[in-house]
């Protein structure tokens, strides 16, 4: 609880609302911290962006034989929460009471919310030599010179589009 609050995910509240968090195993044995929002979503107007399908993805691969994978670290947090919003990401905890100041896993439009803003941000090369599935972008190309500018191209997308701070 402490590493996220050092890191500005979260921040004390007092919020009316609540949620239980839990801590979830994961295959490596790291730990994955959830938030029950169960009766959170039940009443949130989803957002009905379209996800894509592996079919997209195969379409768009014929004849290329050069391929990278960026997988973003924690995607979500990267994305700041609406402040209207931040009062209803309330998880109750034997320490207090916070709230997400970031996109928390667990929210019903949180997957939807993601992909638009990856696509946004990635507009100008998808469907030319790059994929986005949530927070992991395929970048392919016929040609090792091509596939090499092109790497370029996203990692300097990267740097003019997030503002990230050192983790």
């Amino acid at each position: 609880m402490q590493l996220i609050l050092q890191k500005d995910i979260i921040r004390l509240s007092t919020s009316p609302f609540s949620s239980l968090f839990f801590l979830v195993k994961k295959r490596d044995g790291t730990w994955r911290f959830c938030v029950d929002y169960s009766t959170l979503n039940v009443v949130t107007v989803k957002d009905h962006f379209p996800i894509p399908t592996i079919d997209e993805l195969l379409d768009e691969l014929g004849g290329t034989c050069w391929f990278s994978k960026l997988n973003l670290l924690q995607g979500y947090h990267q994305i700041l929460m609406n402040d209207d919003d931040v009062y209803k990401t309330i998880l109750q905890t034997h320490h207090g009471r916070y709230e997400f100041r970031v996109m928390s896993f667990g929210l019903s439009y949180a997957p939807s919310s993601f992909q638009a803003t990856m696509n946004n941000i990635f507009k100008p090369y998808l469907c030319q030599f790059i994929f986005v599935f949530f927070d992991d972008i395929l970048i392919y190309n016929h040609t090792l010179e091509e596939h090499c500018i092109y790497l370029e191209v996203i990692l300097g997308t990267f740097g003019r589009q997030f503002l990230l701070e050192a983790i």
